[in-house]
């Protein structure tokens, strides 16, 4: 015999509304009566998953929406009519178990979405905010009883390959969605159904008839870098289309990496990865290849991009600098080895300094604050400057340091650059 077929949420679902009808010989179903039948089973097969009762009410509502059971009355009893078990061959798909009787379970997809300008606004008010449903008088079925809900829909198509795409999108499959050349924002699909109505309603648009609810809804995604490398796509980094990322190169990151969620779709923390890091590292170290630019927009960079941003500028300019202050050559470290000395942006990054090396200094604490503060600047030439300042408080310790020059690293491609220094100097008002 060869492998099972591979199957997701929904044909495990079918299968146990099969395996229920022909055990207990019975067309009804209680949702507590499928609960006690199939919720360990689904458990083992499915553990990624830690509500499988609240997966099991959606699958229910989604065969509803496709016939296939019928909703009885409000104690949640279901009739099982015509199950549908097909694979994606469109043959009958056998019902394969595992010595504990489990099914064996079908690789997540991975669905990249783009949003376009003119539908950024409508996104914003269906996704990033949950659309609220009391504004309507009338709903279509397939979203009667609820209150709120974060919603995305897709467009039919004569193409095959969306089709498919759209064809085979399930329960707990991971979305990115995308805009102005990087992800923005993510999550995972609760339901699906093919319906008009909603798409009018919710849009005025209803060629949006493919629809699709937005679980684990975030702003804290991987960056398209991220993506690209770990999908293994070779090409330009644009989404052009509605697209499901191929099963294959899916499985490959699961299969090096673990869980497809924890990956795509960041932890509320928004922690950045070490690859993440080492990726900004990458391309802030090949940028003094080029002319320095002054500032650069901060709005691009999604949170976690940001922090990995953050990380790989405070290390590349620690390491240039050997963990020791440019001013006063101190080298200090905690008990533990965390280097006291800290990563300075020369124009500052609240005025919207860049993050290139160039534009960064090592200082130890107290000079980091003086060269904030206003104390402390530096010619061109490297040379260390203090503010006239003769009746405050450290001028005169402050004093000592004029005239003496910066420790800079061997490398000179990370020596702070004029163009930084002088609008520093400006700034702080020293010319």
């Amino acid at each position: 015999m060869g492998s099972p077929p591979e199957i997701d949420w929904l044909t495990a679902m079918r299968l146990e509304l099969e395996r229920y009808r022909e055990e207990r010989a019975e067309d009804t179903v209680t949702l507590h009566d499928i609960y006690d039948f199939s919720e360990s089973r689904l458990a083992k097969q499915f553990p990624e998953n830690d509500h499988v009762r609240a997966k099991i009410r959606q699958l229910l509502q989604r065969l509803r929406d496709h016939g296939e059971v019928e909703f009885l009355d409000d104690e949640g009893t279901y009739q099982i009519r015509e199950i549908q078990l097909k694979n994606s061959t469109g043959l009958s798909l056998p019902v394969e178990t595992d010595d504990t009787g489990a099914v064996d379970t079908h690789t997540l997809g991975l669905y990249l979405i783009p949003v376009n300008d003119d539908w950024r606004e409508r996104f914003e008010n269906s996704v990033e905010e949950p659309h609220d449903l009391h504004q309507y008088e009338n709903v279509p079925p397939q979203v009667e009883g609820l209150d709120r809900l974060r919603i995305w829909g897709t467009t039919e198509t004569d193409g095959d390959k969306k089709q498919s795409a759209i064809d085979q999108m399930s329960p707990d499959d991971c979305l990115l969605f995308y805009h102005a050349g990087e992800f923005f924002a993510g999550g995972t699909v609760g339901r699906t159904f093919e319906n008009s109505d909603v798409g009018e309603l919710l849009w005025n648009n209803p060629e949006s008839r493919y629809l699709f609810t937005v679980e684990n809804f975030t702003h804290s995604v991987s960056p398209i870098k991220i993506v690209w490398d770990m999908v293994g796509y070779e090409s330009r980094q644009v989404v052009q289309g509605f697209t499901r990322v191929a099963d294959d190169r899916v499985s490959n990151i699961r299969e090096e990496h673990g869980s497809l969620e924890s990956l795509i779709l960041k932890s509320d923390s928004g922690e950045p990865s070490p690859e993440e890091i080492e990726e900004e590292k990458s391309e802030l170290t090949q940028a003094v290849e080029s002319e320095p630019e002054l500032t650069e927009d901060d709005t691009e960079f999604v949170e976690t991009r940001r922090k990995a941003r953050d990380s790989a500028f405070r290390e590349l300019v620690r390491d240039a600098y050997d963990n020791t202050c440019a001013v006063c050559g101190s080298q200090r470290e905690s008990p533990d080895g965390n280097p006291e000395v800290e990563a300075a942006h020369i124009f500052p990054h609240s005025e919207g300094g860049s993050d290139d090396i160039r534009n960064g200094i090592a200082l130890c604490k107290f000079h980091h604050w003086a060269f904030d503060s206003g104390w402390l600047s530096f010619t061109d030439d490297h040379e260390i400057i203090v503010a006239e300042a003769t009746d405050k408080n450290g001028y005169h310790e402050l004093k000592q340091l004029e005239g003496r020059w910066l420790r800079l690293p061997e490398n000179e491609e990370a020596h702070p650059h004029p163009m930084f220094l002088e609008q520093h100097r400006e700034i702080q008002q020293f010319d």
